[in-house]
This record gives C-alpha cells, structure tokens and sequence, in this order.
C-alpha cells in the first residue's frame, strides 16, 4: 500500500546454461501428491557413482561427540533438536532390515550445531543418510535418513520455486491476482505486494493465504503499513504482523 512493487521476474536469458538445465529437469519432472508437490533431486552426475562413505561419517559423529562431551549443555539441546526432527518427520531412523535390503546408492551428510527447518520435498533419501546415537558413545549409531531437502542443498532455491510457480499456475483461474504475484513478485521465501486499499489488501492476502495452503505451503505472517487483521482471517488462525511506516 502506497509502494509500488515492480515485478520480480529472473529472465531465462540472464540464467546460466547448467541453471536453464536443471530448472527444465525440475520443471518437467514436478508432480502433485495429495495436496503438495513431489519434487525430482536434479543430480549433476548418476548418484551410482556416490561412495558409501559410513566410516568418515562415522569419524564426523565422534568430533561431534566430543565437541558435546566438553560442552554437556549444549550436547543435550542437540540430542533434543535431533530428537525433534525425527518426531516431526524431517528424518526417519531406518530398521537394520530397510539398511540391509536396500541396493540403490548410499552417502552420508554431516550435521552441524544448529539444524534449521527444512523445505519440504523428495531427495533420493539414501544419499542423505546420517548417523546419530543420542551421545551414547558406548554403542554403534542408528542410521537415519532425511525425509526433506536438506537445508543448504544446492538446488533448494529453484525447487521451492519452481513448486510455488506450479502453485500459482494451478490456481491462477480462480484467484488471478494472487497467481501473478506468486509469480511476478516472489523471492525465496518472500512474497511481495502493493494495492491501493486495506479492503484489496485483505483480500489479496487472503487469497494468497488459501492458494498456499490448498498446496501445502504455509504463511507465517503478513507485514503491512496499515492493520490488516479481518474477522476472517482471524478465524482461520493466521498472525498477520504490523508494522507502521511513516
């Protein structure tokens, strides 16, 4: 409102040839389940040719442990973040039988102190395999596997992009506004618009906000110059923040 957005637009032309190459490979192989999208992990190189790295990895998990052994408070808060991603479904520990039965390709990732939320999508989960034993150094370490794109993978950006793009397209007929800035005026995870009234702002969020949820993205708040808080959006539960600017 009172700020004019011009369109976010990354021409084809200004991408480089191996970024054109895995949009198209990301675009072509996207595919609806359920109310989200599934979306194909572009490799670069066949992940046959990946090593079956477990001792490095076994190596990693030992620094770590001994970085937390020094550090006992911060060793617990990590035990309980990897805890909680295992319990909302951003990881899977594997049964020996699912480690000893599967054939395809195996890898494993390094995790770091601090695990951010992950973009939700549908990485070969076998090359992002990883150790833990809750700090139990006495015993061999279970083997997990990541259910969502790893934070920090390469291909993220143009993946989530890509799914948010598919998003507008599918919904462009019945909300067109909130398609074309989903389209034009979206960034990573920021969306940006301006009009003229509360009244259109309400309802160009509002839009937006069902459009995102109908495919499985959700909106943790809106920023505006004006309060944009309506009985509707209320009750559906969404924070909308302001913030007054001169």
């Amino acid at each position: 409102m009172g700020v004019e957005v011009k369109p976010c637009v990354c021409e084809a032309d200004k991408l480089k040839q191996a970024e054109r190459v895995e949009a198209e490979i990301i675009s072509k192989s996207c595919e609806k389940m359920g109310n989200q999208w599934k979306v194909p992990y572009p490799w670069k190189k066949n992940p046959m040719l990946l090593p079956d790295n477990k001792p490095l990895a076994m190596k990693r998990l030992e620094s770590t442990e001994r970085r937390h052994k020094k550090d006992p408070e911060q060793g617990v808060a990590y035990d309980k973040q990897m805890e909680e991603m295992n319990e909302m479904k951003f990881s899977k520990k594997l049964s020996n039988e699912e480690i000893k039965n599967f054939k395809g390709p195996v890898h494993y990732i390094p995790h770091h102190a601090v695990i951010p939320p992950e973009k939700k999508s549908t990485p070969n989960q076998h090359v992002h395999r990883f150790l833990w034993r809750n700090l139990e150094t006495e015993r061999e370490p279970d083997v997990y596997e990541k259910t969502v794109l790893t934070f920090g993978d390469k291909p993220a950006p143009a993946m989530a992009q890509i799914a948010l793009r598919k998003t507008a397209e599918e919904n462009k007929k019945d909300y067109p506004e909130a398609a074309e800035v989903l389209t034009k005026n979206s960034y990573m995870d920021d969306i940006c618009g301006s009009v003229d009234t509360v009244v259109q702002a309400q309802k160009l969020t509002g839009d937006l906000d069902k459009v995102l949820e109908s495919e499985g993205f959700a909106v943790k708040g809106w920023t505006s110059n004006k309060v944009l808080i309506n009985t509707e959006n209320q009750e559906r539960g969404f924070k909308v923040f302001q913030e007054e600017v001169e």
